[in-house]
C-alpha cells in the first residue's frame, strides 16, 4: 500500500488566529468563546448568508490528494473485441493491448507475468484518464500487489481482476475538484469494471494550502496530532466495521501516548495533549543541530517518527516508526502532508468525494479546535459532537466542497451489512429500503456512475436469485434502462 501522494502546503503564521480565551461554560464543549460576550441580536437570513459566504472566501483552502486502491477487470465486450483483432493479426496501436495476457489468472504464482499485466492495466487506465482530462493531468495508476487479487471469490470471474492504485495530483479545495473526480471514474468505467472490498482503502493526503510551497507550522501539527487522539472513538462510529480496527490504519494512540490515552477518564485529556506538545518541542530541539535550511525538514522527520512510536534514542527512528496509522505524519518531510488512512475503499466518484470531504473537514476542524478548553474533559467526544464539528468545518471550506452529504457513507448500527464479497460500504453499491427491505439503487449517484452501479447491483442479485427491484430516479434514468436492456432485464 502506497504512502506517496499528492498535496503539499502550509499556512503562514500571519494568518493564524490569536489563541482564544475560555470561560467555565465552554470548557465542557471544547470550543472557545470570548471571555465576555455582548448580547447579540439574531441576524437576518441575508446577513447570515453573507457571513457564511465571507467565511468561505476568507477561510482555509487546503490542498489534498487521494490514493484509491481498487480492483479492475476489462469489460467483456472490449476483451472479446481486442482478442478477436489479435487473433486476426490486426495491428493494435496501443502497446498495452499488444502485451495483454488474456490467459493469465490472478491466482498465486506467476509473479513476473502478473507484474507485467498490472503495468498494462495501469497504462490503459492512464490513457483513459488522459483522454478525459487531456495531457499533463498528473494522475497516476500504479500496480498494487498488496491487494491480494488471488483471494477474491465474489466478483464475477474473480480470476480476471487486478489490484491497482489510482493516485491523484494535488488538488485545491477551492477549485472544481469534484468534477475532475467524476470525469476520471467515468473514463475508467468505459473500459473497466470496478470492484472494492475489505482489502481496499482510500487514503487522503492533506496540507493547509493554498500553495504547494506552503508548509505546516508546528502549532498546526500539534493541533492535528491532538485531534487524531481526541476524536478516535467518535470517528470509529462513522466507519465501516473493518476500518474501526485495521492493521493498516491503527489508532494513533496504539503507538503514541498510549498510557495517557487509556487513563483519560482519571487524569483528563491534559496529559495526552502535553505529550504531543513535548514531542513537537523535542523535534525542534533535535533539528536545531542542523543548518538552518535543513531544520524544518529534520524537525518534520523527527516529529513524524515520534508520532509513529519511535524514540529519539533509537539509532534510526525511521526504522522503528509505524507508518500504518490512522493519521500518518511520515509523509511530512518529503510531501508536506498528513495522510488519513482510515477510510474504506471506493468504487465510484461519489464515494471518493465523500472520503475527501471527511479528511478535509477533520483537517479544518483540527486547526480551529480549542484543545486547551478540551484538556479538562474526562470523557471521549461522541458521534453527535463529531458530526456537529464537521458540519461547522465544511461551512468554512470553499463552496466547491459543498453539495455532498459526506457523512452518509458512514456505517450505522441500523444499516445491514453489504452483499458478501462486495463493497465494504453499504452505500457503495446498494442499500435496503427500510420500508420493505427490497434492494434499491442509491438515489444520490451522479449520472456517470449509474451504468457501473446498476451492472454491479444486477450481478449481485442474479447470483443470489433475487428479483430485481429498481427505484427509478430522474438523473440517469436513461442510462439505467439502457444497462438493464443490455443485461436482458426488464
Amino acid at each position: 500500500m502506497s504512502s506517496r501522494t499528492t498535496a503539499t502546503g502550509g499556512t503562514s503564521s500571519s494568518n493564524r488566529r490569536a489563541p482564544p480565551t475560555t470561560t467555565p461554560a465552554n470548557v465542557a464543549s471544547g470550543r472557545a468563546t470570548p471571555a465576555t460576550q455582548p448580547t447579540r441580536r439574531p441576524r437576518s437570513s441575508s446577513n447570515a448568508a453573507a457571513s457564511s459566504s465571507s467565511v468561505a472566501v476568507n477561510g482555509p483552502k487546503p490542498l489534498f490528494g487521494v490514493e484509491i486502491e481498487i480492483f479492475v477487470k476489462l469489460r467483456p465486450e472490449l476483451e472479446r473485441a481486442i482478442y478477436t483483432r489479435r487473433q486476426r493479426g490486426e495491428q493494435l496501436d496501443e502497446e498495452y493491448w499488444r502485451n495483454w495476457n488474456f490467459a493469465l489468472s490472478n491466482e498465486k504464482g506467476n509473479q513476473p507475468l502478473k507484474d507485467k499485466q498490472r503495468e498494462c492495466v495501469g497504462q490503459a487506465i492512464e490513457a483513459l484518464i488522459e483522454g478525459a482530462l487531456g495531457p499533463n493531468h498528473h494522475w497516476k495508476c500504479e500496480p498494487d500487489a498488496s491487494l491480494k487479487e488471488w483471494a477474491l471469490t465474489e466478483p464475477p470471474e474473480p480470476r480476471k481482476w487486478w489490484g491497482i492504485e489510482i493516485i491523484s495530483p494535488p488538488m485545491s479545495a477551492a477549485r472544481q475538484w469534484r468534477q475532475e473526480i467524476h470525469e476520471v471514474f467515468a473514463a475508467v468505467a468505459e473500459e473497466f469494471e470496478l470492484w472494492t472490498s475489505t482489502f481496499c482503502a482510500c487514503h487522503v493526503h492533506v496540507s493547509p494550502g493554498p500553495l504547494k510551497s506552503s508548509k505546516y507550522n508546528f502549532d498546526q501539527l500539534v493541533q492535528i496530532a491532538c485531534a487524531s487522539h481526541f476524536w478516535e472513538e467518535a470517528l470509529k462510529t462513522i466507519l465501516p466495521e473493518e476500518r474501526k480496527i485495521n492493521r493498516y490504519a491503527q489508532p494513533n494512540a496504539t503507538v503514541f501516548a498510549n498510557a495517557e490515552y487509556n487513563t483519560v477518564s482519571r487524569y483528563t485529556w491534559a496529559p495526552v495533549f502535553q505529550a504531543v506538545k513535548s514531542a513537537a518541542g523535542t523535534a525542534q530541539k533535535f533539528a536545531a543541530r542542523y543548518p538552518s535550511e535543513d531544520r524544518t525538514k529534520y524537525a518534520y522527520a523527527m516529529f513524524a517518527c515520534l508520532m509513529a512510536g519511535a524514540k529519539v534514542t533509537d539509532p534510526d527512528p525511521s526504522d522503528t516508526a509505524e507508518r500504518y496509522l490512522s493519521s500518518n505524519f511520515l509523509p511530512l518531510p518529503e510531501l508536506g502532508t498528513v495522510e488519513l488512512r482510515r477510510q474504506a475503499g471506493v468504487a465510484s466518484a461519489h464515494s471518493t468525494i465523500q472520503r475527501a470531504l471527511l479528511a478535509l473537514t477533520l483537517h479544518v476542524s483540527a486547526l480551529q479546535y480549542d484543545f486547551v478548553a478540551a484538556a479538562s474533559r474526562r470523557d471521549h467526544p461522541t458521534q453527535a459532537e463529531l458530526k456537529t464539528e464537521l458540519s461547522l468545518a465544511i461551512k468554512r471550506l470553499p463552496a466547491s466542497c459543498r453539495g455532498d452529504r459526506f457523512l452518509k457513507c458512514a456505517a450505522t448500527p441500523t444499516c445491514p451489512p453489504p452483499p458478501a464479497g462486495g463493497t465494504s460500504n453499504p452505500y457503495e453499491i446498494w442499500h435496503p429500503d427500510p420500508s420493505n427491505e427490497r434492494p434499491v439503487i442509491p438515489t444520490r449517484y451522479p449520472a456517470p456512475s449509474y451504468p457501473v452501479v446498476v451492472r454491479e447491483v444486477v450481478e449481485v442479485l442474479m447470483r443470489e436469485g433475487k428479483q430485481l427491484v429498481l427505484r427509478w430516479v430522474t438523473v440517469g434514468r436513461t442510462r439505467v434502462r439502457r444497462v438493464c436492456r443490455q443485461l436482458g432485464i426488464k
